[in-house]
């Protein structure tokens, strides 16, 4: 590279996926650290935060709006996203669909690769939180910089959904979490029938949704863990659903 840069942002996936991004451009580095590299402007708008999950799919904000790109940096769309304004830092949580953003004073989650993003629960501190930049290394826990000296271990215990029978069942079917009353954590079972996206959402009494995850399920039978310890005591409820099929059932959380 022989040009004057203006170094936005600098990321690395592993030894074949290096990159880093000049307001319209993207330079990736492939096939080694000793490899030649690749200089790409299609369709981006002011690269300031870019991160690669994998080799083809990635995702760079301007600060506002998010692009994709599902090629490997050769083309990027726009998307639906709620990100907000004055993006700081972004990553991909390895081994899940997750995103993370962060802004001055928030952070943003994503759990379907940026198609929707929610906010996570404010800080209980006496005095005001600056967020700087993140980092990850899997889904138990984010790294945050925070101002005055400050670093953050984000724990939120990933909500997953995991297999435990590919047997197909009869009937959609959603189970009675337990333990209920439960703290921390819970598991809630299910059986899908039929292939699908699974959504999973959890309500408050007033109806505000405060999680959501969705992931794609072929036939079997599944459990979601859910880890509520950022929640305060009281009674939630919980829907699963997919196509044409939904359940919801109430769950009770005591500190």
């Amino acid at each position: 590279i022989t040009t004057i840069l203006i170094d936005n942002c600098m990321g690395v996936l592993d030894t074949n996926l290096v990159w880093f991004c000049d307001n319209d451009k993207l330079y990736k580095l492939t096939g080694g650290l000793n490899g030649v590299w690749q200089t790409l402007n299609n369709g981006l708008n002011y690269a300031y935060q870019t991160a690669f999950v994998n080799s083809n799919t990635g995702f760079t904000t301007d600060a506002i709006r998010l692009t994709k790109t599902t090629n490997g940096g050769n083309t990027w769309t726009e998307i639906a996203t709620g990100l907000g304004s004055g993006t700081y830092s972004l990553i991909g949580v390895p081994g899940s669909n997750m995103l993370v953003a962060t802004s001055i004073n928030s952070m943003r989650i994503s759990y379907n690769l940026g198609n929707s993003w929610e906010p996570v629960v404010s800080y209980l501190l006496s005095d005001s939180v600056g967020i700087s930049y993140c980092d990850a290394a899997d889904t138990s826990s984010i790294w945050v910089a925070v101002n005055k000296g400050r670093l953050f271990k984000y724990n939120f215990a990933y909500i997953g959904i995991s297999q435990l029978g590919t047997e197909i069942p009869v009937h959609f079917n959603v189970h009675q979490n337990f333990p209920n009353p439960f703290n921390p954590s819970t598991k809630i079972r299910f059986e899908l029938p039929t292939a699908g996206e699974v959504y999973f959402t959890v309500y408050d009494l007033l109806g505000r949704s405060i999680y959501r995850i969705n992931e794609f399920k072929v036939p079997g039978t599944y459990e979601v863990n859910f880890e509520g310890s950022a929640l305060a005591s009281g009674v939630y409820y919980y829907r699963i659903n997919s196509d044409a099929f939904s359940e919801t059932r109430k769950m009770i959380f005591l500190k």
